[in-house]
């Protein structure tokens, strides 16, 4: 099992994710019908916590699963990666207060 949120980015700029599958990078290549090349047109990322700390949206970074990142993965679509599975967590984290039921004492 991956680490929470996994990802493909990949080479025409492409960010493939699921709700359904978020620790399962085999399901998104299957879902996306991707062949097994190399980093030639795809990669696998994981964007996680780098602790515990779920709920803390600013300690997630994202991490590359290959040996090193692709040519084709620069700066700039590495930070729009970042942008995007961030706000795709943003979304599932809940925040606030949890009301009181006034009925249990």
């Amino acid at each position: 099992m991956a680490r929470f949120l996994s990802a493909i980015l990949t080479r025409d700029g492409g960010i493939l994710t699921s709700p359904d599958t978020n620790d399962d990078h085999e399901t998104l290549i299957a879902q996306a019908k991707l062949r097994e090349n190399g980093m030639d047109y795809y990669v696998r990322v994981v964007f996680a916590p780098s602790t515990r700390r779920y709920q803390d949206i600013d300690s997630y970074v994202l991490g590359i699963m290959a040996t090193e990142r692709p040519g084709w993965l620069d700066e700039d679509r590495y930070n729009e990666a970042i942008k995007h599975l961030r706000c795709i967590v943003e979304s599932m984290i809940a925040s606030g207060k949890v009301p009181r039921d006034r009925r249990a004492s």
